[in-house]
């Protein structure tokens, strides 16, 4: 007997029918399946914490975020320390233009290898590095290169990881190292901004809302202090920021080094050393090259000490860890 149309469509119909009802139900349980998958994330990733018992309603901004941070920082002797509305802004190095041979200012830049090199910049750019006494150039191969004033038309290049000079002698760290009017907030004073913390500027890691005082600046007067970003592209971000008149800064000065511990003498810094087990030598005087070599190892244990100031005890981040340690061994609180 002959089928008829339908009949002879009704089993690709079924079959059809039977994939569509398996293409929704695995759709569903994707579907749950990503749903609790979100959820999951929007608790863990989104969510305020859960308030400490042990935490009291009206815990201060600086308290919530200092104990969010990874390593809160000793600031053992401090005498003083406060929080002052403080004005921030930012200031950088402003890079020179290099001319072609014969057609500038001749100047000569020495690397941190010690050859001498001959380069050439416009007459405006040569003016304005001399008054700055800093300067940056972009090499051939795209590389920055920050450089100090030794005398008129020498440059000195600065050391890994340094963009600038404070006063006239510290090394400059972006994103570290801030200057202030230093009759009010002394050199290596420590600094702590709460809205800092986990701000990431252009080129720079995230920021843990620690600074230490290193420069002064002829603006810089009474409570402001001038952040150093390093270059434009940094400075640039900082100015499209929405900011307010001041921002709430804890200070916390550097504290006066115990008897004997005194980080800006040989001796200071020879017992602060001994007392953190990193230097063995005991002859008198001490010998330079074993002081350094323990200096070295302290700095490179301190995750906040920037490789600039590495080698130098009166670096403003070094000191002030060295002045810690001298407060350990003294047993200061």
């Amino acid at each position: 007997m002959k089928k008829s149309k339908l009949e002879g469509m009704r089993r690709p119909l079924l079959i059809a029918l039977g994939v569509l009802f398996a293409i929704v139900v695995i759709l569903i349980a994707y579907a749950a399946n990503y749903s609790s998958y979100t959820e999951v994330v929007s608790i863990e990733r989104f969510s305020p914490p859960e308030p400490s018992a042990q935490e009291a309603v009206n815990t201060s901004l600086v308290e919530k975020v200092e104990n969010r941070l990874p390593q809160k920082l000793d600031a053992l002797g401090v005498v003083n320390s406060r929080q002052v509305g403080i004005q921030w802004t930012a200031y950088y190095v402003t890079p020179v233009k290099f001319v072609p041979p014969k057609k500038g200012v001749p100047v000569t830049f020495i690397d941190r290898d010690g050859k001498k090199h001959q380069i050439f910049l416009t007459r405006d750019a040569y003016d304005r590095a001399e008054v700055e006494a800093v300067a940056v150039g972009v090499d051939k191969q795209g590389n920055e290169r920050f450089a100090y004033r030794v005398s008129r038309g020498v440059w000195r290049e600065l050391p890994e990881g340094s963009a600038g000079m404070g006063n006239k002698m510290n090394t400059l760290v972006p994103m570290i190292h801030v200057a202030a009017e230093q009759k009010k907030y002394p050199y290596a004073t420590m600094i702590f901004l709460p809205i800092a913390v986990g701000v990431k500027l252009s080129g720079g890691a995230p920021m843990d809302g620690y600074f230490w005082v290193s420069d002064t600046g002829s603006g810089v007067k009474g409570n402001h202090f001038d952040l150093f970003v390093g270059d434009e592209k940094a400075y640039q971000d900082f100015l499209s920021r929405d900011k307010k008149p001041t921002y709430e800064t804890t200070i916390y000065p550097l504290p006066e080094p115990p008897k004997g511990f005194d980080p800006r003498t040989d001796g200071g810094l020879a017992a602060i050393l001994q007392s953190q087990d990193i230097f063995k030598d005991e002859s008198k005087p001490v010998d330079d090259e074993k002081l350094v070599e323990a200096l070295l190892l302290f700095q490179r244990a301190n995750p906040h000490i920037p490789r600039a100031e590495y080698g130098d005890p009166n670096g403003a981040t070094t000191l002030w860890f060295l002045t810690q340690a001298a407060m350990k061994a003294a047993n200061v609180k």
